[in-house]
Formats: structure tokens, C-alpha cells, sequence
């Protein structure tokens, strides 16, 4: 700001320009022309597009003034230091910045939280309210005519209250573009090659087996599609090549109630294409029996995965080999940690990196090994096919694919 004129020079757009623009004098912006209320629809509108929940909180507590009143203010401010509003006024303020948040929220269907001094209750609601909730879609009729479009949700079940989206902004088509003017992503290959990985969603196997090559070893993921293994259960792994040759066999008593497991299976280094076979006994003497075709070089460019369902001290890790994940889940992405810094993003179908933060952590197993593992919740992800790319600083990293269900 200039402050001989009060005017704004020019600065770098912020994302929410369009309409928005102040009107300009040569090369200055009047701050007179901002048209707050219009960027604040604006971003409400993205927010909408893009599947973004607010959850407005003020951390004040419960705040009686919205003017700060710790220092004194008598007589003739100090330079800087502004004055003290009228009580009417201050309240009115506070009114209008409660109302702001209010609003935030309310149109993006999350929750204003506000007037209250147990912070910690708060998150937990919030933690609550992210972890459990419906996505429901559908196909509109309506035209493509750039305007808002409300849309209401009822229930017939009594006593229910019910929270979503007011509606949303029918956007035409954008205009064809020359596909050899689209520039691909960089990581469009390898989310490709892990996107391959999906394809067996759709069958219900006897067990879903998963495997990945790291350190010189194979590791095999087994779980089973809905009820946990009984007690007294155990599963046979055998390793083929592709001449048929044994390349490791592994045996495994199960724990009781486990509905997964994670088996490590020393072998050399193999090329083709690997047969994992698991045969699953039960106590009576049942057994299932189940292949997994293992490509060797996919299976060298991939990572393991875990479920982790509940939250706090009561959150459980276990393997995944059913690659489909629902959103009050987490998937966790591991690698073993070598002491070196790892970086994780998350991507999607097409491979453009999401704005999405993943948690880097190391964490230790009983027998002395160390994973660096990348966490991410999956509520706020909508239902569709992501993929998680991770790598040691000065890597090649490394792409899990998965898939958010309802």
C-alpha cells in the first residue's frame, strides 16, 4: 500500500480473482473496489467442486468481546495502536465474525463450533463426524448452465437429523483440447503400472493375496474377504517360479480372530512371472486353496500396505491385501527405513499430485526391523481409484494403487 495515496499496488492472484478484481488506476488497485463477499462465495464454490469440509472453530473459547482488551487504551493512542470500540459496536462485530464461520461451514456441510471453552470435546466431534458419513451420488437431468442448483436430502426414519451439501454449480464442459497439447503428469507412468494392480477387484477370491519384493525377500500378504480365521488355522505359502520350481515354502499357525496376516518368504532373485499358491486349513481339515500371478519386476516396484480401523489407543494395524479401503479407514504405505529422509504424495488415476499431506513415520516390528511408513486418512477422500507414490531422498519411488469404496 502506498501511503501517500491508500492505494494497493498490484499483487500475485491468490486463486479467487475472477469477478473479483478491484478496478485499477494506471498501475494501482483501489482497496475500495474488494469485493469481499464475492471471494467468499467463490471459495465456498471450490470448496464444494473439490469435496472440502469446513469445521469453523474459534479458539477463543467463549469470548465476550471480539476487540482485544488487555491493554489499556486511555487518552491519545499511540502510534499503531488503534481504539477501542463501542460496546454496541464491538458486539456487533463479534455477531458478524461468528456468523462468517457459520456460514463457512454451513455450506460446505461441515460444523460451526463455536462459543465454547472444551476444546478438547470439539475435536473429538469433529474426529466423530469425519469418520463416519454417507457419499452418495447421483446423475442430475438438469442442464450445464453455469447456475447453482439446490438439492435436498430426506430421510424416513424418525429422529434423524440430517446434514449436506445445499446443492451444487452445474459448470459447462470446458472446450476440447488437442491431446498432443495435454501435458501428462510426471507421475502418469508409474501410477499407470501400479493402477494395473486393481484390476483383480471384482472377483471374491477365498483369500486375497498381495505380494511385494523388498530387501531380497517376498512378502505376502493374505487376508480373507469378510469373516476373521478361526482358531487353530493354518495357511501353506509356496513360491513357483516360472519353470514350476520351488523357490520357497513357508507355514503359518494363524491367531484367532485375525482376519489378515503378513508372511516374509526369503528366496533368490527371480525374473517372469512368480506363483504364490496359499492353502488355508482349518482345525476340521478343510481347505481353500488360492493363486496369485505374480509379476517379478512389478512386484520389486511396489510397497506394503496396512488397514488401520478405529482411532486413538484403540486403532488397529493390520495387513492389506484387499486393496479397497473405506473412507472412516487409514492406508498405510511401508518401506524399510534406512536412516535416509522419505517423502510420500498422494496422486490420482491420471497421475497429477493431489494437495494432500501424508505423515512420514518410522516405527519399529518385534524382530528389530525399521518401516518408514506413510499414513493417510481416507475421509476425505471421495470414492475413485488414488495412488499413494513414496521414496528414500535420491530413490526411485515406488507406487501403491487403491481404491475408496463406500
Amino acid at each position: 500500500m502506498d501511503p501517500r495515496t491508500g492505494r494497493l499496488t498490484p499483487t500475485a492472484d491468490n486463486g479467487l480473482s475472477g469477478n473479483n478484481q478491484p478496478s485499477c488506476e494506471g498501475d494501482r488497485l483501489l482497496l475500495a473496489d474488494l469485493n469481499d463477499q464475492l471471494a467468499f462465495t467463490r471459495l465456498t464454490q471450490l470448496a464444494n467442486r473439490a469435496n472440502v469440509t469446513f469445521y469453523a472453530i474459534d479458539p477463543r473459547g467463549l469470548p465476550a468481546f471480539d476487540t482485544p482488551i488487555d491493554q489499556q487504551r486511555t487518552g491519545q493512542p499511540a502510534p499503531g495502536q488503534g481504539i477501542l470500540p463501542p460496546p454496541s459496536q464491538d458486539s456487533a462485530m463479534l455477531v458478524r465474525r461468528q456468523g462468517t464461520l457459520r456460514d463457512l461451514a454451513n455450506t460446505t456441510d461441515g460444523i460451526a463450533l463455536l462459543n465454547t471453552n472444551a476444546l478438547e470435546a470439539v475435536f473429538r466431534r469433529i474426529e466423530a463426524d469425519m469418520s463416519s458419513y454417507y457419499l452418495l451420488g447421483y446423475h442430475s437431468t438438469g442442464k450445464l448452465d453455469g447456475r447453482f442448483h439446490k438439492i435436498e436430502v430426506r430421510v424416513a426414519r424418525p429422529r434423524v437429523q440430517v446434514r449436506a451439501r445445499p446443492g451444487f454449480l452445474a459448470v459447462p464442459p470446458p472446450a476440447a483440447v488437442p491431446a498432443s497439447n495435454v501435458a501428462r503428469p510426471a507421475g502418469a507412468t508409474l501410477a499407470a503400472d501400479a493402477l494395473k494392480e486393481l484390476a483383480v477387484i471384482g472377483r471374491t477370491p477365498a483369500v486375497h493375496l498381495r505380494g511385494a519384493i523388498i530387501g531380497g525377500a517376498l512378502w505376502i500378504d493374505a487376508e480373507l474377504p469378510m469373516r476373521p480365521f478361526a482358531a487353530g488355522t493354518e495357511i501353506q505359502l509356496q513360491v513357483l517360479d516360472s519353470k514350476g520350481e520351488a523357490l520357497g515354502v513357508s507355514r503359518r499357525q494363524l491367531a484367532a480372530g485375525a482376519r489378515s496376516f503378513r508372511q516374509m518368504i526369503p528366496f533368490s532373485a527371480a525374473t517372469g512371472t512368480l506363483s504364490v499358491r496359499a492353502r488355508v486349513v482349518s482345525t476340521a481339515g478343510a481347505a481353500v486353496l488360492e493363486t496369485l500371478d505374480l509379476d517379478a519386476a512389478a512386484a520389486s516396484k511396489t510397497a506394503l500396505t496396512t488397514r488401520r480401523t478405529g482411532a486413538g489407543a484403540a486403532a488397529i494395524d493390520s495387513p492389506a491385501a484387499d486393496l479397497r479401503f473405506r473412507r472412516s479407514e487409514q492406508i498405510r504405505v511401508e518401506l524399510p527405513a534406512t536412516g535416509a529422509p522419505f517423502t510420500a504424495q498422494l496422486l490420482d488415476r491420471t497421475g497429477r499430485e493431489l494437495p494432500i499431506q501424508l505423515t512420514v513415520e518410522e516405527r519399529g516390528d518385534a524382530d528389530g526391523r525399521r518401516w518408514a511408513s506413510a499414513g493417510l486418512p481416507l475421509a476425505p477422500l471421495a470414492q475413485g481409484d488414488y495412488v499413494v507414490q513414496m521414496a528414500e531422498t535420491g530413490s526411485i519411488p515406488v507406487a501403491v494403487a487403491f481404491r475408496v469404496v463406500p
